[in-house]
Order: C-alpha cells, then sequence, then structure tokens
C-alpha cells in the first residue's frame, strides 16, 4: 500500500513509500483511507522539533486525522460492518491501568498516538482496535469526518474540562484549526466568543468572521483592553489557549477575571513561566486539556450532524498522497496573503 512515511529524525524528511498492509487482529478494523488532515502534532514530527525528538518513533507512517470505510472486521467484532463509514480514534489507550479504570483514557499510562508512537492512518489503509472506532453518520462528509478528532479535541477542552456555561465569556487564543473549533463549540454552549491571532493567521481570523465568530488581529489592537472594554473592566470567565504562543498564554491572566479559567489546549514548543503571584491572589485556575476521551467524539459527531459545528470552511487545501510533501509545506505556511486552514491528504 501507499503511504506517507517519516523515515528518521532528519527536519523535513519525508518519503512515499510502498509498505506491507497491516494485519487485521480478531479485535481489530482494517479502515480503507479516503482522507487525512494534517494536524500540528504531525507538523512537529515533520520537522522533528526539539520535544518530538526521541519521542516520535520513526520511521513511522504519519498521520492520526483520518477517516475512511471498513474494508475487513476481525472475528471478534460484532457492532462493525464492511462498508461502514468510520473514523478512529488517534490515542490508542491500553484500557487496563489506573487512568483508564478510572475513566481518564486519554492520560493513559500506556497510550500509543497514531503517526508518533506506532504507524498512523497517511496510507491506503489503517488496522485499529475496533474499540477505537466511531460510525460516521451520512450527514458529515469524508473529508469533514478527517475533521472530527480535532472536533473531540475540542470537545474535551469546551465541555469536560472548562464546564463552559450559558452567558460566560470566552477567549480562544489561537486561530488554528482546534482554535476554530473550540469557539464553535464554545458558541453552541451559549458562551460570548472572541478569537485572537496575530497577522500571520489574518487569513484564519477572516475564516473565524465567516463563522459568524468575533476575531481581533493582536497586532492591530490591543485583546486585553478589548476583552476589559466587552466585559466592564471584569475580565473573561474563560481564556482557551489553543496558540502554543507563550506570550498569548501570559496575556491570558490580563484578560481573565478574578477566579477565572486558563484552559491550556496547546503543546508549547518552548517552556514558560507561570505567573505564580497572579494565580494566587486572583485565584485563576490553571486546567490542561489533553487529547479526548469516547464520549468526547460522540459529542463532537453530534454538533457537527446539527450544524452547530461547522468544519467545511476550516479545510482550505486538499493534495493527493503522491503530494504529500507539498501538502505539509503548505499547512507550515504563515503568510498574511494566502489562507490556510486545514490542508488535507486524499488518499
Amino acid at each position: 500500500m501507499r503511504a506517507v512515511i517519516k523515515p528518521d529524525e532528519e527536519p523535513r524528511s519525508l518519503l512515499i513509500s510502498d509498505v506491507e498492509t497491516p494485519k487485521v487482529g480478531l479485535n481489530d478494523v482494517l479502515i480503507r483511507v479516503k482522507a487525512g488532515s494534517i494536524c500540528g502534532s504531525d507538523l512537529s514530527v515533520y520537522l522533528m522539533k526539539a520535544g518530538f525528538k526521541g519521542y516520535a518513533k520513526v520511521p513511522l507512517v504519519m498521520g492520526h486525522e483520518v477517516a475512511g470505510i471498513i474494508e475487513e472486521v476481525g472475528g471478534n467484532v460484532k457492532n462493525l460492518n464492511r462498508g461502514d463509514r468510520v473514523i478512529s480514534e488517534s490515542l490508542i489507550y491500553c484500557g487496563e491501568c489506573f487512568y483508564c479504570r478510572s475513566d481518564m483514557t486519554n492520560i493513559c499510562a500506556n497510550f500509543k498516538v497514531l503517526g508518533v508512537h506506532r504507524n498512523g492512518g497517511f496510507a491506503e489503509y489503517l488496522a485499529v482496535n475496533s474499540r477505537h472506532i466511531h460510525k460516521v453518520p451520512d450527514e458529515i462528509s469524508i473529508y469533514e469526518a478527517a475533521l472530527l478528532e480535532p472536533t473531540a479535541v475540542s470537545v474535551h477542552a469546551v465541555v469536560d474540562r472548562a464546564k463552559i456555561k450559558p452567558g460566560d465569556f470566552v477567549v480562544v487564543t489561537g486561530p488554528g484549526p482546534i482554535g476554530l473549533i473550540t469557539a464553535q463549540i464554545a458558541k453552541a454552549m451559549g458562551a460570548n466568543v472572541i478569537v485572537t491571532g496575530p497577522t500571520s493567521s489574518i487569513g484564519r481570523l477572516e475564516i473565524a468572521r465567516s463563522l459568524n465568530i468575533e476575531a481581533i488581529n493582536v497586532n492591530e489592537e490591543n485583546p486585553i483592553e478589548r476583552v476589559l472594554k466587552e466585559t466592564g473592566g471584569v475580565g473573561a470567565d474563560v481564556v482557551i489557549e489553543c496558540s502554543g504562543s507563550v506570550k498569548a498564554a501570559s496575556e491570558a491572566y490580563d484578560m481573565l477575571r478574578k477566579n477565572g479559567q486558563l484552559i491550556v489546549v496547546a503543546i508549547f514548543p518552548e517552556s514558560g513561566q507561570l505567573n505564580y503571584t497572579q494565580i494566587v491572589r486572583r485565584e485563576i485556575r490553571v486546567i490542561g486539556s489533553f487529547c479526548h476521551k469516547w464520549i468526547d467524539y460522540e459529542v463532537g459527531i453530534n454538533l457537527v450532524k446539527s450544524g452547530k459545528v461547522k468544519l467545511k470552511p476550516i479545510i482550505t487545501h486538499q493534495f493527493p498522497i503522491d503530494e504529500a510533501k507539498k501538502a505539509f509545506e503548505t499547512a507550515l505556511t504563515r503568510n498574511p496573503n494566502i489562507k490556510v486552514g486545514k490542508v488535507q491528504i486524499i488518499i
């Protein structure tokens, strides 16, 4: 089968190769992958950023945001059939550790991420244990389905970690795909939402506005002053950090009200400093949000199916698998004159 391979730890190394089709175990399904979306983690593996050198188990097949059609089912699989349109969860949990037994499968002690720790889905076929599979309803296209994994990430942040309520004032820092989806989910929960980003992300800010989300270019307007003005000087109830920018995260403290929440979703390329004094004196709650659980996918699927979350406007580029290198380089583009949202590989 054709597959997108990260062959080594050399930055920007990438191969399109023929590899063996994965075997199907008794509890597995074999998915004929139709579409895959490039994620920030994929870009980190591609560039072999510091946090991924030694962490990503190269050589491997890349990709974890994928959708396709079941080609084959293992002998023990009862609830799925050949021809079903499906997605796979990206985080493969063990189901046996303390965290899995405590309904915290997203922080499983032995988790493996597709395309990082084991072969992923930027290939013609992907074999995965059936417990990680979700059916895709007819109302969602296969291309939109390849964005249901980041949708689950956003659901986990908004619903499970932040527990956003109607009337909350929410700031989402970072207008990337996860930021854009997070903002839509927060709005669907009844929150007042602002998305912030720099001039280099102006195209993504335009996507936010097209989704009826208020957006601020931080290079043209001070986001702290804007938030304080719109909240009568009180500050936001919740800031959800989706940019991976230390500067944006540090500004969050000044945007939050007392006893507000900072939900950190992004993975940061460098360490920052927590403002411990502000955390104490203003009782700021800093909460991490990592990946997703089973229910987050089901909630996300229903939000997309109902039209409350729109994924199609976020998809801006699609490339055939043989142009995967071009797809990765396009996903890295931060040119204000080029609108780059989610870049997909069509297989």
